[in-house]
């Protein structure tokens, strides 16, 4: 299972983790729907301690959005999900609650829309018409 995961991590540096986790066969039966079909969920983990080398943090906020694309072109891997935690701790309660929101959000055999599909618009932009009045000198 998930126990453990976090004391495998450096504590003192940052750190990117890719986690497979394999789903029990009780999940499988459970879960039908078009959406859960993968047998494993693959997490992309960044752990960066509040306490690292203020380089070292720069360095891998830096590299995270290459490595993921780079991992995803060259290799082929998509995650799933993907978590960022500062106390490697956290990192265990994190991926349980993922699975368990992920697993809680879609219901068997339903589809859901994209979240940005729901985005409610900017304010100040819904008033075009008004305009303020050029100054004209008497």
């Amino acid at each position: 299972g998930l126990q453990a995961v976090g004391g495998l991590i450096s504590q003192a540096e940052p750190r990117f983790v890719f986690l497979r986790y394999q789903k029990s066969t009780d999940q499988l039966a459970a879960e039908t729907g078009a959406l859960f079909d993968a047998q494993s969920i693959v997490f992309f983990v960044y752990s960066c301690p509040e306490n690292a080398n203020l380089r070292l943090k720069m360095t891998y906020s830096t590299a995270k959005a290459t490595l993921i694309a780079s991992s995803t072109a060259d290799f082929g891997i998509s995650f799933d999900n993907m978590v960022e935690v500062t106390d490697t701790m956290e990192l265990d309660a994190s991926i349980a609650f993922e699975l368990n929101a992920a697993a809680a959000a879609v219901p068997a055999g339903s589809m859901q829309h994209a979240a940005t599909d729901s985005k409610p618009k900017r304010p100040g932009r819904g008033r075009s018409g008004r305009r303020p009045k050029k100054f004209v000198a008497d």
